[in-house]
């Protein structure tokens, strides 16, 4: 048996050691090189002021994996003046979109900052000398795209000037589009070599005309490259229409405050958008008026339905009063007007007769001619069939009440575009003095030329100023800002008087008691005092009264004075209130 040294052993485990990695000694496929692209930027926001287009966004801080920091050098601002066709082009790929396209403006970014290594302490000092270096070395929001670099996660607000040059369109499709109509050519060419023989159909052409293009837009695109130089298409692509005129802004507003809120009207700018058709209203009473106004038609009552079955014959024979004989002939219609009902035993009739009742229906017709022409009502006509006609009406003829108005349903065949609405802003500067971006107060768009919002500090300016938003072709397009209205608001508001004051007389002084008030500026209570008679109470003290009781020890025993309260604000120059009720009374 063979001992190994201890030194033999060793050079086996290690050899057994390696063993496992002859196994896997075979090469995995390729992996393909991990690729950063920044996300696309965010709060991405396209808006058109007067003949103006700003274009608004954040930088992002994340790459598409979301990874962070991005990998972001720089941004590009494109935009392209088109004028679409119907049926549209298809849509263009990133790089068609950039060759042909206007470069507006390109942002570099700086890089992100090192991360910086902590305190040996670990404690709190280093992270806040950070963010201090971090704060200090960020741009403000308001910083031109021509000063230093932005970073990260900064906002960027960038306009451009609507010029002619601008407004200059180009089509990137003209060549795809000939070639399309070359290759169409090419078919209908080789369909009628291979047709030769057949005979020839005519050619159908629709009777209608050609669609024509479409209004001027201006397209933009945001384009973020990596720090690779990869390229990426930042957010969705806006369009703003340019062949439209942008709306007059309004005047400036009218500004009136209260205790409580600031009312703002203002008048409506010239060529500015109304409703053209409004909706349409019930109509309780029933009368037809406003079925009438807003398109519709107004059914007939159901007493203008001309007689009844029972006593006036078949109504559609507008209300002719058809008797019937015991043989079961119809009445002369003559006999309309008479609204006697048939006898169970009428004589017959005979030719005399017959024409003794039509020349009574002759001369009825001729009164019955002299009465329309004389504005009456005319026996057997609908109106007089309403009111009741003859003398000999049944007692149970009852008036039936008006059956309700009805409206047709009806489409506009015109789409008018929708109404003018405002957006009202407040005007302030920033704390370097330079005016600040305005800051919108309505959430929605204004449809009536009124606001009201609730009052600010007092001693405090506040300016309004207005813009008028169109929608044109699904897209806003707003006014330049209207000329600005500052308001400084000023306390000149008055608390409400008091009420309930009571006053008891007792041993050598007056007590008095008074329901307190409740305004939040309030700053006390003064008390006047006086005699009877006298108009004018003078007050009793210096300083507005914290409390609401008081007690006049200055009172003279047996002598009835006259007391009343004012309560007083805090205003700087302080507002009193009317005095309270007067009461009388006397100190023993």
């Amino acid at each position: 048996m063979t001992v190994l040294g201890r030194r033999s052993v060793l050079a086996i485990a290690s050899l057994l050691a390696f063993v496992p990695l002859w196994g896997c000694g075979m090469k995995g496929p390729p992996q393909a090189p991990v690729v950063l692209v920044p996300a696309a930027v965010a709060e991405l926001a396209v808006q058109r002021l007067g003949d103006e287009v700003s274009i608004g966004f954040v930088l992002p801080t994340a790459n598409e994996d979301r990874s962070e920091p991005a990998s972001l050098e720089r941004v590009d601002v494109y935009a392209m003046t088109t004028q679409p066709r119907l049926p549209p082009e298809r849509t263009l790929e990133l790089e068609e979109f950039m060759e042909a396209a206007t470069l507006v403006a390109s942002l570099d970014v700086a890089p992100p900052p090192e991360p910086e290594e902590a305190d040996a302490d670990g404690g709190r000092e280093g992270e806040e000398a950070r963010a201090e270096t971090a704060a200090a070395e960020t741009p403000p929001p308001e910083a031109d795209a021509g000063d230093e670099a932005r970073r990260q996660g900064d906002p960027v607000l960038l306009t451009e000037v609507l010029t002619p040059e601008i407004e200059v369109p180009v089509d990137p499709w003209e060549e795809e589009r000939e070639r399309r109509l070359e290759q169409e050519a090419e078919a209908r060419e080789a369909e009628e070599e291979d047709g030769a023989d057949e005979p020839e159909r005519p050619v159908m052409v629709p009777l209608m005309t050609p669609p024509l293009p479409g209004p001027l837009q201006r397209e933009y695109l945001v384009v973020q490259i990596s720090e690779d130089g990869d390229e990426s298409e930042g957010g969705e692509r806006i369009v703003v229409p340019l062949g439209v005129r942008p709306p007059e802004p309004p005047p400036a507003p009218e500004v009136v405050y209260t205790e409580s809120t600031v009312d703002l009207t203002w008048e409506l700018p010239p060529g500015v958008r109304e409703t053209v058709q409004g909706p349409v209203t019930d109509d309780p009473a029933g009368d037809g008026e406003d079925a009438v106004e807003a398109g519709g038609v107004e059914a007939p009552a159901e007493g203008d339905v001309a007689g009844d079955a029972d006593t006036a014959g078949d109504a559609d024979t507008a209300g002719a009063a058809d008797t019937a004989g015991a043989d079961g002939t119809e009445g002369p219609a003559g006999a309309a007007g008479s609204r006697e009902a048939p006898s169970d035993e009428a004589p017959a009739s005979d030719d005399a007769s017959v024409e003794d009742e039509a020349a009574g229906s002759d001369e009825a017709a001729g009164s019955d001619e002299a009465e329309r022409d004389a504005g009456g009502d005319v026996p057997g006509e609908p109106g007089a069939a309403e009111a009741g006609g003859g003398e000999d009406a049944p007692a149970d003829d009852v008036e039936e009440p008006a059956a309700p108005s009805t409206r047709l349903e009806s489409r506009p065949i015109v789409e008018w575009p929708p109404a003018s609405t405002y957006e009202i802003f407040e005007v302030s500067e920033s704390d370097e003095g330079a005016p600040a971006a305005p800051l919108r107060l309505s959430e929605a768009p204004l449809e009536a030329p009124s606001y009201s919002e609730p009052r600010g500090e007092y001693g405090v300016e506040r300016c309004y100023a207005l813009r008028t938003l169109d929608v044109v072709a699904g897209f806003e397009v707003r006014s330049r800002l209207s000329p600005v209205t500052c308001v400084t608001f000023v306390d000149t508001f008055a608390p409400a008087a008091p009420e309930g004051l009571t006053a008891i007389g007792s041993q050598g002084e007056v007590s008095l008691l008074w329901r307190p008030n409740d305004e939040e500026d309030l700053a006390g209570y003064l008390v006047l005092r006086g005699l009877p008679g006298d108009e004018t109470l003078q007050p009793l003290t210096d300083a507005p009264l914290v409390e609401n009781t008081y007690r006049d020890v200055t009172a003279e025993p047996g002598v009835r004075h006259v007391y009343a309260v004012v309560a007083v604000d805090d205003a700087a120059t302080p507002n009193m209130s009317e005095p309270s009720g007067r009461v009388e009374a006397a100190a023993r």
